[in-house]
């Protein structure tokens, strides 16, 4: 990604509108899309910044919130993801806390960073936040829905090897609210 120029996604949704879906966006994206029409299998490798991909491949991501993946040949992903620590214990499994769903390790840092963390938010309670920073929800699935949209094509064409949204998981995209003038 380090050769390419990617300017991050903006969220204008303009890709919806425009002929052919293409971005308004003038930079090398365009070439990543043509390659990834033409390719049938993709192998994304990323070094671990503070517990995430680097920088330039989330915003290659962020921009293939576009119709244009669904023109994507794709039929195998393998994912390589590189990170170290002096803490030794940094990586270690943690046991879960009663809800299943986060882990107490997670709990202290959120805690000795001043932020409450919660593992699951409701519909109405991830609503209610967004509006109070200004965003609207603009699309909601739950694991399954989010299978059915982004994996049933795949899943049809390769039944022995399935893949599926992470239960517990759930997409929501969501948009900044426009001013009125």
């Amino acid at each position: 990604m380090a050769d390419y120029r990617i300017h991050p996604c903006t969220g204008c949704n303009r890709c919806f509108s425009n002929e052919d879906h293409v971005c308004v966006q003038n930079d090398d994206m365009a070439l990543i899309y043509e390659k990834l029409r033409n390719t049938d299998t993709l192998v994304v490798a990323s070094p671990v910044y503070f517990y995430g991909i680097s920088a330039q491949l989330k915003a290659m991501i962020d921009r293939l919130h576009t119709p244009m993946r669904n023109s994507f040949s794709i039929r195998q992903l393998g994912l390589i993801m590189v990170g170290a620590a002096t803490m030794q214990d940094l990586f270690d499994p943690y046991p879960l806390t009663e809800s299943g769903s986060e882990s107490h390790r997670n709990r202290e840092l959120a805690a000795a960073a001043g932020e409450p963390m919660k593992a699951k938010y409701s519909y109405s309670e991830m609503e209610a936040l967004l509006s109070e920073a200004g965003f609207l929800i603009y699309e909601h699935m739950n694991a399954a829905e989010a299978t059915k949209a982004f994996f049933q094509e795949y899943n049809h064409k390769n039944a022995e090897h399935v893949m599926t949204a992470p239960e517990g998981v759930g997409y929501c995209l969501a948009v900044k609210k426009q001013l009125a003038h």
